[in-house]
């Protein structure tokens, strides 16, 4: 969990428009495994647009959890 929270920290700090669908999809380092479908998957199922800046789901802790 300590690299998870970490790597919260430093998303949540930059700002960077990344979209979370390729957070989730091209960060193996963090959600290894998730390929492109797991990604819309598990983003559907959180009720999150795949297009939704990254940093944005970082600052707002009930939408991290």
């Amino acid at each position: 969990m300590l690299n998870l929270d970490c790597w919260q920290d430093s998303t949540a700090s930059s700002f960077q428009d990344t979209p979370i669908f390729l957070e989730v999809k091209d960060n193996q380092r963090i959600f290894n495994g998730y390929g492109a479908q797991e990604a819309c998957d598990m983003l559907v199922h959180a009720l999150l647009h795949p297009c939704v800046p990254s940093y944005m789901i970082y600052q707002d802790p009930m939408l991290f959890d």
